[in-house]
């Protein structure tokens, strides 16, 4: 899998519908749900939830979330996850029985 870009990063952030952008800042509407993918040492991808503003750096985010503040390497992030904030989907992990 390729790594992420900066160029890359801003044009997945720039067609989401519900973010705000000012100059290099995404700041996520109140009807929406954002959440970044990291990628793992496994190769997997965690998700990073609740995601209010994103400021992408020339190297690196600032990933602003509920709970702090994220500074991560751009080729860190795998993807981006949009759902509106009234989704009640659950995500959940499948396990083979």
């Amino acid at each position: 899998m390729a790594h992420m870009t900066r160029e890359l990063l801003t044009k997945m952030l720039g067609a989401v519908e519900g973010l705000e952008r000012h100059e290099d800042r995404y700041v996520v509407s109140e009807n929406r749900r954002l959440e970044l993918l990291q990628r793992g040492g496994s190769g997997s991808a965690s998700p990073l939830p609740k995601v209010r503003e994103v400021r992408v750096h020339d190297e690196y985010v600032s990933v602003i979330t509920q709970d702090g503040t994220w500074l991560l390497p751009i080729e860190s992030i795998a993807g981006v996850k949009v759902s509106d904030r009234g989704d009640t989907t659950p995500s959940r992990t499948g396990f083979l029985r």
